[in-house]
């Protein structure tokens, strides 16, 4: 077989890039919020992650695997630039209350706490490529930004970790 040649690579098709890409919520019923608002605000994420359990099979002194259960990771984690209107703060804020309420322990119902969260990955010429479908989504923990100091320089980066049951992904906006 032949080695690789440098044609090959340049008839790529563009490399998909780790900036261009967009996160959508549909805000849960128990808070409101602009997800426009959030999704400048959003400096990262990471991507939904999937593992595949090994079943192990040993029969007359041979052994072999084969494929089991299929888990996902059920967290993703992302990180927002506060602003001084405190857009950020009081939409965890509120989605923190909505799940338990600070002095009283009252909980919404589940379908009110709950959202859908879209990540889409990016082109060049901004449009759809692939998306991940995030189902149930809800604050599992949150970060409110750090460490306040007088020896930075720095923005305050409240960051969460969301829980959801289970994710679809698909080619550009076709997931449903």
């Amino acid at each position: 077989m032949a080695g690789l040649q440098i044609e090959q690579i340049r008839n790529l098709d563009d490399f998909a890039v780790l900036y261009k890409w967009d996160v959508w919520f549909t805000p849960p019923a128990a808070v409101a919020f602009d997800r426009n608002e959030l999704n400048v605000r959003c400096l990262s994420s990471t991507i939904p992650t999937s593992s595949v359990q090994s079943i192990d099979i040993q029969i007359r002194g041979h052994h072999i695997k084969q494929a089991g259960i299929v888990n996902d990771d059920q967290t993703i984690n992302l990180t927002f630039a506060e602003t001084v209107d405190n857009t950020v703060h009081n939409m965890l804020n509120n989605w923190r209350e909505a799940l338990w309420a600070t002095n009283t322990g009252k909980q919404v119902k589940r379908a009110e706490y709950q959202c859908d969260m879209l990540l889409t990955r990016l082109n060049n010429q901004n449009e759809p490529i692939w998306t991940y479908k995030l189902i149930g989504c809800y604050l599992e923990n949150i970060d409110w930004g750090g460490q306040l100091g007088g020896d930075t320089s720095d923005i305050i980066r409240p960051s969460v970790t969301l829980s959801y049951d289970y994710f679809k992904m698909g080619a550009g906006a076709d997931v449903q």
